[in-house]
């Protein structure tokens, strides 16, 4: 079995809108200590979504997430803890709550 962690990241075209489009998820698996972080491939999407974003911007953006949660800027020996990761995101890039679910793999 094991017990896995997500949030879903969105990006909002203002902070006052409650518009937004999902644009990444990072999973956490708390069995195995693996994360990974995947975001979107096709930006045209996000571009037609908001037309002022700065699409080179948000592509660096989103590596540097990858890149801390993948290479582990955190020590690896200890757990990894979504809930403060996940709050350090504000303004037009955030993530949504943090949803667990189990998995159990038949033999």
């Amino acid at each position: 079995m094991y017990q896995i962690e997500y949030a879903a990241l969105k990006y909002y075209n203002s902070i006052m809108s409650k518009k937004y489009l999902y644009i990444g998820i990072l999973y956490n698996n708390i069995t195995t200590r693996q994360r990974d972080f995947r975001y979107i491939s096709d930006f045209k999407r996000l571009k037609s979504f908001d037309n002022e974003t700065d699409i080179n911007f948000i592509k660096t953006y989103l590596k540097g997430i990858k890149t801390q949660v993948e290479n582990n800027i955190f020590n690896y020996c200890s757990l990894f803890d979504i809930n403060k990761y996940i709050k350090i995101f504000v303004n037009e890039i955030r993530f949504t709550d943090v949803m667990k679910m189990k998995i159990i793999l038949k033999t």
